[in-house]
């Protein structure tokens, strides 16, 4: 297995993050359930993980759920956050995921931005979802659905004060603001993110994937889809090289 950090730059990979949209699509509501569903059913979220894991994509995301410790305390579970971390890695575990990751979502406290207590509260978040998930069997860290740059901001500096390992983001929603800085590195910007419901075709699909590829893109990922469209773009890139 590669190391994620030595295939920055060289390669470019599909991410699989099916799983979760699949589920809800089921009916399930991970953000009230999901952690009763992991401890229930843990083979309910296993079988949309191995669906993401049969695309062949070389990164897969592993939780389902939101490890932030708000997201955590609104499902009563923040003291089986170790035991639900366990759960959401050994999901993959004996499975050719080449580069496991966790997703990391956009903390729901209230943030100002004008006061440290409030961003240093935010910064806690990601912090502990670090420490929840240090030494464990993950190569890097997916920051996805961050619309506000102060926000991501605490969740490079959270996981950073913890981990080392990839974090990987999309900076497309801030413009040319300076959100990644050298302090946050080995972190990876370069994230193609595209939405298929809003595509009319496969083909526009994977069209898409190429002309992000061409112009640089290191990682591909595409929203509202099952896992067979993830596999199209992986199989379509597979050994593409970073321009």
């Amino acid at each position: 297995m590669a190391d994620l950090d030595f295939r920055l730059n060289r390669d470019v990979l599909t991410i699989a993050e099916n799983a979760r949209c699949a589920l809800l699509s089921a009916g399930l509501d991970l953000d009230a359930d999901g952690a009763l569903t992991l401890n229930i059913e843990p083979e309910v979220v296993q079988d949309a993980i191995i669906a993401d894991i049969n695309t062949g994509a070389q990164c897969v995301v592993t939780n389902v759920i939101d490890f932030c410790p708000s997201a955590l305390r609104k499902m009563n579970a923040l003291k089986e956050a170790e035991h639900l971390s366990n759960i959401s890695i050994e999901m993959t575990q004996n499975m050719r995921v080449q580069h496991p990751l966790v997703r990391v979502f956009p903390s729901k406290l209230p943030l100002d931005h004008t006061n440290k207590n409030s961003l240093n509260e935010h910064c806690d978040e990601y912090k502990f979802i670090a420490k929840l998930f240090a030494g464990k069997p993950v190569d890097g860290y997916l920051l996805h659905g961050f619309t506000n740059e102060t926000e991501l901001k605490c969740a490079l500096i959270g996981l950073r004060k913890v981990s080392a390992k990839t974090l990987i983001f999309d900076k497309s929603n801030f413009g040319e603001s300076e959100i990644i800085a050298a302090d946050y590195q080995p972190a990876s910007s370069n994230i193609a993110i595209f939405d298929y419901e809003k595509m009319a075709h496969i083909d526009e699909l994977l069209d898409t994937a190429i002309q992000k590829a061409e112009t640089g893109a290191q990682f591909l990922l595409v929203n509202n889809a099952n896992p067979s469209k993830t596999a199209a773009i992986c199989a379509l890139t597979k050994g593409w090289p970073v321009q």
